[in-house]
């Protein structure tokens, strides 16, 4: 393990909007994206919901935005090459509406495990392989991203007093792996037909934005800017070094082969600038191969991908 002084680094906010339909989701995220791009930047919706966020097109507040829609099947890999498709074209803020689909939609998470002829838990090797990368790829992502997220009333399961089952509605929960939350830089709960967001009961708000972000208002441009604001403080990112960061931690999710080949390919240069993550990625391959090794019903071996060009060298 390596130490080094702390110091606060720039931040490419991760936001999440959970609620209901009619809680406003995605006009809220919209003049979010605006705030949080600023007067000009370009503001790209991924849209999987049939166009629907056309319907704000005109509105002066937002003052437009470009819009590439998604189709079934809702995979973790189509999810990831829009989001870089959305970053080559030039987006400032980036809106996806809805990313529950990648999870419960059609050829999503659930979807992919249910249609498996593997029985469980292998059945959910492949797909949570595959959103394991894609939360990686967006940990890494160069701009804001604001994900609209879809919820349920979750059931709480009980018993009365003669012993009978009994299922009472509990709170709200994010149609969306049950982590998901916990990645995101800000998060709220919107209300239905009020739109007012409530950020305390997700439990996602940084300190220092507590006095800004208040629960019980609605979101607006105002919004985006004050999380603008607070993030852009701090230390430049290396985006290249992120970039070959975001690389190798893709191919460790594959397993040690993949890492270890990608390795050997790099140069002496970068894999002195990567061995800060070299353990991080040794952890993330062994969990992959573990994983493929359980389905097999057969014990992993270890192996450490990076010795074989190191003793070389």
């Amino acid at each position: 393990m390596r130490f080094e002084q702390a110091e606060r680094k720039a931040v490419r906010p991760l936001i999440a909007l959970a609620g209901p339909s009619s809680s406003g989701k995605t006009l809220s995220a919209l003049l979010m994206a605006r705030g949080l791009a600023g007067e000009e930047g370009k503001i790209i919706v991924l849209d999987t919901e049939s166009g629907r966020s056309r319907i704000y097109a005109d509105d002066e507040r937002i003052g437009g935005f470009e819009i590439g829609e998604m189709h079934p099947p809702f995979t973790s890999q189509s999810f990831a090459a829009s989001l870089e498709a959305a970053e080559k074209a030039g987006a400032a803020a980036i809106v996806v509406d809805s990313f529950s689909h990648e999870w419960s939609g059609i050829g999503g998470c659930i979807d992919q495990a249910d249609s498996s002829s593997m029985k469980a838990p292998a059945n959910w090797i492949a797909p949570k392989a595959a959103h394991r990368r894609l939360v990686n790829r967006i940990l890494q992502t160069q701009v804001p991203v604001i994900f609209c997220l879809r919820t349920k009333p979750e059931f709480i399961s009980g018993k009365d007093e003669k012993g009978r089952a009994t299922f009472e509605k509990g709170p709200e929960i994010a149609e969306q792996e049950s982590r998901f939350i916990y990645e995101m830089t800000v998060a709220a709960l919107l209300e239905y037909e009020s739109h007012k967001a409530f950020y305390s009961k997700l439990k996602n708000l940084p300190e220092p934005l507590r006095p800004v972000l208040s629960d019980g208002e609605q979101i607006g441009i105002a919004t985006g800017r004050a999380i603008r604001e607070w993030t852009k403080g701090g230390a430049a990112i290396d985006p290249e070094f992120e970039r070959q960061a975001t690389i190798l931690r893709d191919l460790a999710a594959n397993g040690t082969t993949d890492l270890q080949r990608h390795w050997s390919s790099l140069s002496g240069d970068w894999q002195k600038r990567l061995s800060t993550i070299k353990d991080d990625c040794k952890a993330i391959a062994k969990e992959a191969d573990n994983l493929k090794q359980n389905a097999m019903d057969e014990p992993a071996e270890p192996t450490d991908p990076f010795a074989q060009k190191e003793a070389a060298e």
